[in-house]
C-alpha cells in the first residue's frame, strides 16, 4: 500500500490540510472532542473515511437547521 492510498492521516497539519482549515484549527476541534480522531502513542491521528463521515453529519445537521 502506498501513501496515496492510505486512510490514516497523523498530526494535526494533515488532517487540516485534508479538511481544508489550519493544523491549529484542527487541533481545537479534536481536543475539544468534536473531530473523530484518536492518538498513536502522542502523534494525532485522523481516517479520511471519518473525517468524511463528520463531514456528512455535520452537513446534514445544517441543512436541516436552514430549513426550520
Amino acid at each position: 500500500m502506498t501513501d496515496q492510498d492510505s486512510d490514516v492521516l497523523t498530526g494535526y497539519e494533515a488532517i487540516g490540510k485534508f479538511l481544508g482549515w489550519t493544523a491549529r484549527q484542527a487541533k481545537h476541534r479534536a481536543l475539544s472532542g468534536d473531530l473523530p480522531t484518536f492518538k498513536f502513542g502522542r502523534t494525532p491521528c485522523a481516517t479520511k473515511s471519518a473525517l468524511r463521515a463528520y463531514l456528512a453529519k455535520r452537513m446534514t445537521q445544517a441543512e436541516a437547521s436552514v430549513r426550520q
